[in-house]
């Protein structure tokens, strides 16, 4: 069966949580899914949903719409969504001369051969992360063109395994505008979702519990919210209460974060832990050892506007 992977990223350039989330459907349904996403933002006066836009009720109304469409897109077109969470203070990332464009190519790397391998064994895909992302997907070429060259410098090959790895094959690699590609935005909004709970849990908590006491007669005092963090704050309560309504197994208080126990279920909040005491990001330094970064992906690297 062939399907469609969309990814884009949250906080790549800032924040202590960095985020990538990956939608994925059966290549079928693109002709439904595309178009009515495209409705629903035409029905909140948006052109295109932005994560770091949700300031006011007219991107929260938007958000809500998002994910009630995706609730029955799970049930109706085999919709997936997977999202891979990481901290730039665990023992992996808290390094010298860290770089971050390598550490997310190979977390954009496990993220993505772990969610197209939650699809049935021998599956096709087609691959759209959005162009906007920091990663110079020239390199990323170049890594599958030199699977062989990357395996001697890397533990694990980057990308390297789609062309080899049987569970799956990739039949299209191409960067997509997030604008025209509405699933990249609905990726957008779970990576965004993510990141936020991870860094603002006490903050949603102390929110939630006052939205919960509004009617109560001695009620707290009440702590004072942005319009940003109230927006954000009721869309991460509508996602979580409807995510326990649906028994989706998603949960938001047991790890301070949204946070998904079974891999399998249908939407996966993934946060990556460090493997072992040599898991340790890639660094800038030329001719680093094995799990390191290697300079020829660093030095051809485009500078994106």
């Amino acid at each position: 069966m062939e399907y469609c992977a969309f990814t884009d990223e949250s906080n790549f350039t800032q924040g202590r949580f960095r985020s990538i989330a990956v939608v994925t459907h059966p290549s079928e349904y693109c002709g439904i899914v595309q178009p009515e996403l495209k409705a629903i933002l035409g029905s909140s006066g948006l052109l295109e949903f932005k994560w770091e836009n949700l300031r006011n009720a007219k991107y929260r109304f938007c958000a809500e719409k998002i994910l009630d469409y995706v609730f029955r897109g799970l049930r109706d077109y085999s919709l997936r969504i997977d999202v891979l969470i990481w901290d730039l203070q665990d023992s992996r990332h808290r390094i010298h001369k860290r770089d971050d464009l390598a550490n997310f190519e190979r977390m954009f790397y496990h993220l993505l051969r772990n969610a197209l391998k939650r699809r049935e064994f021998g599956a096709e895909w087609r691959v759209f992360p959005d162009e906007n992302l920091a990663i110079d997907w020239e390199t990323v070429h170049a890594c599958l063109s030199q699977a062989g060259r990357w395996r001697d410098l890397v533990e694990n090959t980057l990308f390297g395994d789609f062309i080899s790895d049987a569970h799956f094959h990739i039949l299209e690699f191409k960067e997509a505008n997030s604008k025209t590609t509405h699933q990249c935005q609905v990726a957008d909004l779970f990576a965004g979702m993510a990141a936020f709970s991870k860094s603002h849990y006490d903050g949603f908590a102390t929110w939630r519990r006052q939205y919960e006491q509004q009617c109560a007669l001695f009620a707290e005092e009440e702590v004072a919210f942005s319009k940003a963090e109230n927006a954000r704050y009721e869309i991460i309560h509508h996602f979580s209460c409807h995510c326990k309504n649906r028994g989706l197994g998603v949960s938001i208080d047991s790890k301070c974060c949204l946070y998904t126990f079974n891999p399998k279920n249908p939407i996966n909040f993934w946060h990556y832990e460090p493997q072992h005491d040599l898991d340790k990001a890639p660094t800038r330094d030329f001719g680093v050892g094995r799990g390191q970064a290697s300079t020829f992906n660093i030095k051809n690297r485009k500078k994106r506007t």
